[in-house]
């Protein structure tokens, strides 16, 4: 993603990607939940700070986070360490790294991995998207790359953004820094690609795609394009790998993209004038709603634990780095809570309810309901 995921089984069936919509709320909770298991308290405080292999280093340290819920573990992809962070996230302690990716090159991100991640859990596998336009399939057994599959991008431009649709098997992954940008379709058992959609359209690169499996499509975020030029989220059919809706979005420029419950997803916006925004989009109707309190967000996380979005971003007041809480129930905004630094990756164990948040000065702080 660019500096600055979902219910038991929702975003990915068989794991957190299907924690984006649907299902059961966790049971083990922490005290600031009701006798049913719901979060009741709007005050966080950090409990912990991981430190990475090695120290942070630029804005572009680091890119995308991810939670297994049933194995409670906590993955980040870290370009400064050319490594997979794996956390207990349980214990809040860095496990290992897994090493074999590009790390840092140049002055860019674009050129630069890891980037986007995601488990299948059922394969015990990991599938991460790294800079010279290669996505990696990394066993979890072993802890080691087993295939790399490339997207035929140019030169060190990355494989960014991805989305699994367990139904299809097939992975969607975004090459966000090619001229034009474009959209690879690869079979998860062949591990291969199977399809592309050029998007010549989008003026802005590409960002995070997730799987409805209520209605079995691709959601793909889009910061800017010609007829959208704030952005828009196009509906992606994973069959006939083409584009068949498109939601504008206004005042956004849509980054991340986060499943919660009735159909409606979160949309980190980065756009910065003329205010600070996130915002919800019902796919039902089409409606977006938005939340005002924060903005300049990135990656956006659905916790099925606690029935709240989270996104790290800018308070649209005073501008200093928080980490918003969304109600994803009533899509009320809940909280600002400041953080020691800019981020624009979350993840969020449905257990425990911690949050992981990573900051390039100071690690991987974890926040957790007070």
């Amino acid at each position: 993603m660019n500096s600055r995921m979902s219910r038991w089984t929702g975003v990915v069936v068989l794991s957190a990607l299907l924690l984006a919509g649907c299902g059961s709320s966790s049971k083990s909770k922490t005290a600031a939940t009701t006798p049913g298991g719901k979060a009741t308290s709007t005050t966080y405080r950090k409990i912990a700070t991981i430190a990475p292999p090695g120290p942070f280093r630029g804005a572009e340290a680091y890119d995308i986070g991810w939670v297994d819920p049933v194995s409670e573990t906590y993955y980040l992809t870290d370009r400064t360490n050319a490594t997979v962070d794996v956390a207990d996230a349980r214990t809040d302690k860095l496990v290992k790294s897994i090493p074999g990716f590009v790390g840092t090159h140049g002055s860019s991100d674009a050129t630069s991995g890891p980037d986007g991640i995601l488990e299948i859990p059922s394969r015990q596998e990991l599938w991460v998207g790294d800079a010279k336009s290669k996505v990696h399939v990394v066993d979890l057994t072993s802890g080691k790359i087993v295939k790399s599959i490339s997207t035929r991008g140019k030169g060190y431009n990355r494989v960014d953004e991805m989305g699994y649709d367990p139904k299809e098997q097939v992975l969607l992954v975004a090459n966000d820094n090619d001229s034009p940008p474009f959209l690879t379709f690869i079979s998860v058992p062949q591990r291969k690609v199977v399809g592309r959609i050029p998007t010549p359209q989008a003026t802005g690169g590409l960002e995070q795609s997730a799987y409805n499996p209520a209605d079995g499509n691709f959601y793909q975020s889009i910061p800017m394009t010609k007829a959208n030029p704030t952005g828009e989220v196009d509906r992606i059919d994973p069959r006939t790998m083409k584009i068949t809706k498109v939601f504008p979005i206004r005042g956004c420029q849509p980054t991340g993209l986060s499943l919660g419950p009735n159909n409606r997803f979160m949309v980190g916006c980065q756009q910065m004038k003329p205010r600070l925004i996130g915002a919800i989009l019902d796919i039902t109707t089409g409606a977006v709603t938005r939340i005002t309190e924060a903005g300049n967000g990135d990656e956006v996380w659905f916790n099925p634990g606690d029935d709240r979005w989270y996104y790290p971003g800018d308070d649209a007041k005073t501008g200093k780095p928080v980490l918003a809480v969304v109600d994803a129930a009533t899509g009320r905004w809940l909280v600002n809570v400041p953080i020691s630094g800019e981020s624009h990756s979350v993840a969020v164990d449905p257990t425990n309810d911690h949050v992981f948040v990573p900051d390039t000065q100071a690690g991987i702080e974890v926040y957790a309901p007070a």
